[in-house]
């Protein structure tokens, strides 16, 4: 995923960049499997995880899986409640360790 922070001046009014995916039925077990195979194979990028955590940092509510919808940054082939209960779940019960990715810089900042 090629997910960006722009920073606006003085570290303000910045702008996360997010490509679009489409989620439907069966886009659960499709995430889970490669979420799977990052966690069993050492060298593989840890990037559908990250994506995953983010996502559930970005989506707490219905009104926050309809904005995305609507801005088209996912592309939801489910309801608005089984789209945000598909990211809430999506990484429960997985390991990860934070200084993996540049991903955690991203959500120091979005808690600004």
């Amino acid at each position: 995923m090629d997910i960006k922070f722009e920073v606006g001046r003085f570290w303000r009014n910045g702008v996360l960049k997010i490509p679009q995916l489409n989620v439907g039925m069966s886009s659960e077990t499709l995430f889970r499997n490669l979420i799977a195979i990052e966690q069993c194979y050492h060298g593989y990028s840890n990037e559908i995880t990250s994506y995953a955590i983010l996502m559930d940092n970005l989506i707490s509510s219905q009104e926050d899986m309809e904005l995305l919808s609507k801005k088209k940054v996912i592309g939801n082939w489910l309801s608005d409640e089984d789209g945000c209960s598909f990211f809430n779940n999506l990484h429960k019960d997985i390991p990860y360790n934070n200084s993996w990715s540049s991903i955690n810089n991203i959500r120091r900042h979005m808690k600004k």
